[in-house]
């Protein structure tokens, strides 16, 4: 269960002392009680946990490898965007995930953001929005606007709709259930309502004591 709900943190030894001592499964134990397909949605999650805690690591994009890279111990800030996939080694931008385009070449995405953001601030009538259709094809044009349309209101049901974690800022949708959240990711225990992070040793104190903001709304909903 804890697998297929992606909680892959409780997946260990239910023994009292294994508990305590919060020791997750490893991977010989786990293939010993689960299936294949299972066991293979384990390893992804595990990998994916890792990806989270770091920003700086990510799949090697090539689609034959898709192998973890780390970022580079580069200390040169012109470096900073240059990854190398240390499986099939292959050189990478970590932003547009295109060959390396060397420290001093704009990157593709700089220029794309760029040129969409130029596009959309123009009048529907601006003859340079009809210049850049005919320079770079206007149905170039169109896909990357409808792109930027959609990242916008992702932004926005984002900001909206979730609230992050206050301890690894990943956004959190609460569908049912009370307001005090804990974190898959990091188990930080926080309030949905408000945001503020509450200890772990009596998350209820923030609904049952007077004069706080969430006062008796432990299931009470705020949009």
């Amino acid at each position: 269960m804890c697998i297929a709900e992606g909680d892959i943190g409780r997946v260990g030894c239910p023994d009292p002392e294994c508990v305590k001592a919060n020791r997750e499964a490893e991977e010989g134990e786990v293939a010993r009680v689960v299936t294949e397909e299972e066991l293979q949605r384990w390893r992804w999650l595990r990998e994916k946990r890792l990806l989270e805690k770091d920003p700086t690591m990510m799949h090697c994009p090539m689609t034959f490898c898709q192998a973890t890279v780390a970022k580079s111990k580069e200390e040169n800030s012109e470096y900073e965007r240059l990854r190398t996939c240390g499986s099939c080694g292959y050189s990478f931008c970590c932003l547009c995930r295109r060959t390396w385009h060397g420290a001093h070449t704009p990157c593709p995405i700089d220029s794309i953001e760029k040129l969409v953001a130029d596009y959309v601030a123009l009048p529907g009538d601006s003859p340079l929005r009809d210049a850049m259709e005919r320079q770079y094809g206007k149905g170039v044009i169109a896909k990357l606007v409808a792109k930027y349309e959609e990242d916008r209101k992702n932004l926005a049901w984002i900001n909206a709709s979730t609230m992050a974690c206050p301890g690894c800022q990943v956004n959190v949708e609460k569908s049912r259930g009370c307001n005090h959240m804990t974190c898959s990711k990091c188990q930080h225990h926080f309030c949905y309502r408000c945001g503020i992070e509450l200890p772990a040793s009596d998350p209820y104190e923030h609904f049952s004591t007077r004069g706080l903001r969430c006062y008796s709304k432990l299931f009470d909903y705020e949009p």
